[in-house]
């Protein structure tokens, strides 16, 4: 249809339709930029009870997502996508572009512009008894406007000189900086010079009326600057787990923020899984963009990946001293009222009683302390392999072995105790929780597509020390491989087009007959993984076997030792 005819101010006159779909074709053109949300939620519950707009359980779209394969595994899919920076007030009084994260703050904000724009409106009618009330009110409200005023002219000024002084500053920046600060110093000054008006005590009713609409177009700036300006959206849709079935993805609600904590994602999403679950939508997970790494390894509840005790039982010796490192493996004595187990002088739950005794032991036969641990250290791994530093390509110092040691033993510990609680850690990476809501196993992963254009990236800049990179150079010169030059240097690296390109099976085909055996299985091991995670009607067996493959590629790397002994228990927590 013709713009013109969408933003018609007569079209609810010659046709027909609800009001909310008249609404999203009004402002269609005018506001689709800044107004995503629109085009998501106008046509969506178009024709339901005003009381249902905005529920996604009431919209047929959901319905039929659901009805088309009722025993289905759904996940709830996160995706953030940049808006243009603009805070809109219209001629209607709508409020628009600013952060909404359904925490009530913004209605809070909204209902105290309303009381203040009534109380400007209410003193026409006031009688002269209740004028000063009224304007003590007013002056309360004035005297917080004025703090808050200043604050923010404090703020940009500092703002607009610590970019100034920045050599890589563009103008329009400083532009924008520049007008926050005039913009701040009117409103200060329009702030001071309506708390002079109302302090008089020759104020009048006629005197405030012939102010009134200043002082709503002071209000409307003033809370322009209260409001915080969204600068991404969040759209949260539900996704059939086979994604063979129409619809695929169905965007069930949006949020516009600025910058989301990795937990908030979490608690927008409770609601959301609580709503679905009670429909009788059986939710198994949910999938975000690559930035909230912390879903995928601390759960409400516990630790849900190794990596995360791997970290956490490094930041627990990392600020240790090694004198405090050294008590907890010195032998203090044996304990009588357990049995005669022996005890350190710093006693702990993390090192175990034989430890100590075999550091006893060869403290006996004439070795130091030190050499001591230095042979505890080698005894972590199995013979044959080296132990990782504690510290990055950087060589261990004694105090880095001992927190090496220490370390392993923590994480060991901890390990032994999750696995009696239930989270088996010696034998899985990655151990989800069990829902409050749904009581089965909920997953929280990061989408694959992320990953794969980060190993692409990885790839790119030769992070894996195993791949010969000209391996990738051979294959670009081999027309069967499908590679392009732009896909091998990453000229345009959130190209996922280009990620399948470099990791792909007519690459590791073209590496094969080059005899890159090596390189041919990494590449292959990918395109298969990523193959598993997003090809349509693939089966089951399938999906696990290339899955599988690409799990133990990574342990293989993790714990070289795996084959002979998978208990990732003993990983090299340096590695």
């Amino acid at each position: 249809l013709p713009i013109n005819f969408n933003c018609s101010t007569q079209i609810k006159l010659k046709i027909s339709i609800p009001d909310d779909y008249y609404q999203w074709f009004e402002t269609l053109d005018a506001e689709f930029e800044d107004r995503l949300g629109c085009l998501i939620r106008g046509p969506m519950w178009s024709g339901l009870p005003s009381s249902d707009v905005g529920d996604p359980l009431k919209t047929p779209a959901v319905k039929s997502i659901t009805e088309s394969n009722p025993n289905g595994r759904f996940w709830l899919k996160l995706d953030g996508t940049d808006v243009k920076e603009s805070l809109q007030h219209s001629v209607k009084d709508i409020w628009n572009g600013e952060v909404d994260l359904n925490d009530g703050q913004l209605d809070v904000l909204r209902t105290e512009y309303q009381s203040r724009l009534a109380w400007i409106n209410s003193i026409h009618s006031t009688t002269e008894e209740d004028l000063k009330t009224c304007l003590e009110t007013g002056l309360v409200n004035l005297k917080l406007d004025e703090r808050f005023l200043q604050d923010a002219f404090k703020k940009a000024t500092n703002d607009f000189r610590k970019k100034m002084n920045q050599k890589t500053a563009n103008s329009e920046t400083l532009k924008g900086l520049n007008w926050e600060v005039v913009e701040c110093n009117i409103l200060l000054q329009q702030c001071l010079a309506f708390m002079s008006t109302f302090k008089s005590d020759s104020v009048s009713r006629a005197a405030i009326k012939s102010t009134s609409q200043e002082f709503q177009i002071y209000l409307k700036n003033l809370f322009k600057k209260k409001r915080t300006a969204a600068t991404h959206i969040l759209v949260i849709a539900i996704s059939d787990e086979q994604r063979n079935v129409k619809p695929y993805a169905l965007p069930i609600q949006y949020l516009p923020y600025r910058s989301l904590r990795d937990q908030y994602v979490r608690d927008i999403t409770a609601p959301i899984k609580n709503a679905l679950t009670q429909a009788g939508i059986n939710v198994v997970g949910l999938v975000t963009d690559g930035e909230f790494n912390s879903l995928r390894t601390q759960g409400d509840t516990g630790l849900l990946h190794t990596w995360q005790l791997v970290h956490d039982s490094k930041e627990v010796v990392r600020k240790m001293s090694k004198g405090t490192l050294e008590s907890m493996l010195t032998y203090a004595g044996d304990d009588d009222t357990c049995n005669g187990i022996p005890f350190a002088e710093l006693p702990n739950n993390y090192i175990p009683s034989h430890v100590l005794v075999d550091i006893v032991d060869m403290l006996n036969d004439g070795l130091t302390f030190e050499d001591s641990i230095v042979y505890l250290r080698g005894k972590l791994v199995p013979e044959g392999y080296t132990p990782y530093p504690f510290g990055k390509d950087t060589p261990e110092s004694s105090i880095d072995r001992l927190r090496s040691l220490v370390s392993t033993y923590v994480y060991r510990h901890t390990v032994t105790t999750l696995r009696s609680e239930g989270g088996d850690f010696s034998q899985h990476l990655y151990v989800p929780e069990i829902d409050k809501t749904t009581c089965q196993q909920y997953h929280e992963r990061v989408d694959h597509n992320h990953i794969l254009k980060r190993i692409a990236t990885s790839t790119r800049e030769c992070r894996y020390q195993e791949l010969d990179p000209e391996a990738f150079d051979k294959a670009l010169l081999d027309p069967r491989a499908g590679l392009s030059r732009a896909a091998l240097t990453g000229q345009r690296p959130q190209s996922v087009e280009d990620a399948e390109k470099l990791l792909s099976y007519h690459v590791a085909a073209s590496m094969q007959r080059n005899g890159f055996d090596c390189e041919a299985e990494y590449v292959s091991t990918v395109a298969a993984w990523h193959e598993a995670s997003d090809g349509r009607g693939m089966g089951q067996l399938r999906r696990c076997k290339a899955t599988y493959k690409m799990l133990n590629y990574i342990v293989a790397d993790l714990m070289p030792w795996y084959q002979e002994n998978y208990d990732l228990t003993y990983i090299d927590v340096n590695r």
